[in-house]
């Protein structure tokens, strides 16, 4: 089937063929998206350039700023356009949003329909906004565990709408220690609702300081306000930074331009 224009733009600046079978595009997609950096450093200049405004990044503004910058997005847009090239891929797919402690539609993530002999037409769970770039399916009772490139995941079934998402890891005495991290919430939401918790991101107190995540070969980076973390599966290494070492860090590591890094922090 022919490609969608977009999506064959990003497939070339990522390097992989723009032919395949709806599975093997579905692959490259997703490696495509692990490239993408969760942060949050564009829309803070967008919203510093434009005095406030509240502009909702469209797929083509996403692909296009990180073929020129380097840059992605936060959990919104990146749900939004990953929905839009599954759907152009023709798989069933919709946007769902999560809670997290500090507050409800605080987080987002897509669930698609894919059918396998094994499991015909069962929802898988996709959060490129916490790198989870593998489609995993999700539980109809219990619990299910999954390794991901660079953690371990529990997907927890509460109730028939309800899916709590644990990390896991190894204590020293060897023992699997569990996280809770967020709720989802498997109704299928309205795109009213969907850009009406965007719209209310734009207060939260993240746009206050630089948040980026993203996979980088074997390692995390994951920057906080002037923290940065680097772990790997058998390490974790926390450095403060500077302004000017986050620009560097930023930009020889994951590639996101110095100018784009270098306005947001003199934004904030």
């Amino acid at each position: 089937m022919p490609l969608d224009p977009l999506f064959s733009k990003l497939l070339l600046h990522c390097g992989y063929p723009l032919q395949g079978t709806q599975v093997e595009l579905l692959e490259y997609l997703l490696g495509a998206f692990r490239k993408i950096p969760y942060e949050n450093l564009s829309k803070i200049v967008r919203h510093a350039d434009s005095i406030g405004s509240r502009h909702k990044e469209s797929p083509d503004e996403l692909v296009q700023g990180f073929i020129e910058h380097g840059s992605g997005g936060t959990c919104f847009p990146l749900t939004y356009s990953l929905v839009h090239f599954l759907v152009a891929l023709g798989f069933e797919a919709h946007p769902i949003l999560a809670d997290r402690r500090y507050g409800q539609d605080t987080h987002c993530a897509v669930i698609f329909r894919h059918g396998s002999e094994r499991s015909p037409e069962q929802w898988r769970l996709l959060d490129p906004g916490y790198l989870i770039f593998s489609p995993c399916e999700v539980p109809t009772s219990g619990t299910a565990l999954y390794e991901l490139v660079l953690s371990s995941i529990e997907l927890r079934r509460i109730s028939q709408t309800l899916l709590e998402l644990y990390t896991s890891s190894l204590n020293p005495s060897g023992e699997l220690n569990s996280r809770y991290r967020l709720t989802y919430k498997l109704h299928l939401v309205d795109p009213g609702e969907f850009m009406r918790a965007w719209e209310r991101s734009f207060d939260w107190e993240m746009m206050t300081y630089p948040i980026v995540s993203a996979i980088a070969g074997d390692s995390l980076v994951y920057l906080q306000k002037n923290t940065l973390l680097l772990r790997s599966r058998t390490t974790t290494t926390r450095v403060t930074l500077t302004d000017q070492q986050i620009i560097e860090e930023l930009s020889s590591r994951l590639g996101v331009s110095r100018d784009v890094v270098k306005r947001a922090l003199a934004s904030l």
